[in-house]
C-alpha cells in the first residue's frame, strides 16, 4: 500500500482497504467516487440483465395441449386433466406451456 501522504490509491487499494478514502483529498474523494459510481451502475445493469452466459437469449417456445401430450405420449383430454402440469398461460380454455418448463418436468419425474 501507498503510505506517503499525497498519493491517491488505486481504486483497487481503495476497495480492499476503504479506509484509504478518508486521507484523501476532497477533488480526489470527489474523483474516485465518479469512477466508483459509474463501475457500480455498470455492475447494477448487468446484475438486472438476464443471464445469457455470452449468448443471445432465444425466444421460448410455447407448447399448446396437443403439442404436451404428444410428448408426453398421452391423450390431449388426458393433458387436460392431469394435475402438477407447468401450464405458463391459460387464455380461456386455452392453455400454453413453456417448452422448458416441460423439459424441466420431465427431468423432475425421472429422478
Amino acid at each position: 500500500m501507498r503510505e506517503l501522504i499525497g498519493l491517491v490509491p488505486t481504486v483497487a487499494e481503495l476497495i480492499d482497504a476503504p479506509a484509504l478514502g478518508l486521507r484523501l483529498a476532497p477533488e480526489a474523494a470527489a474523483a474516485m467516487l465518479a469512477k466508483l459510481e459509474g463501475a457500480a451502475a455498470v455492475l447494477r445493469a448487468r446484475l438486472a440483465a438476464p443471464s445469457t452466459n455470452g449468448a443471445q437469449a432465444e425466444p421460448e417456445t410455447w407448447l399448446d395441449a396437443p403439442a404436451v401430450a404428444a410428448r408426453l405420449g398421452v391423450s390431449v383430454k388426458a393433458i387436460y386433466s392431469r394435475r402438477g402440469l407447468p401450464w405458463s398461460r391459460c387464455l380461456g380454455r386455452t392453455k400454453r406451456m413453456a417448452a422448458s418448463d416441460l423439459e424441466s418436468y420431465l427431468k423432475g419425474k425421472r429422478r
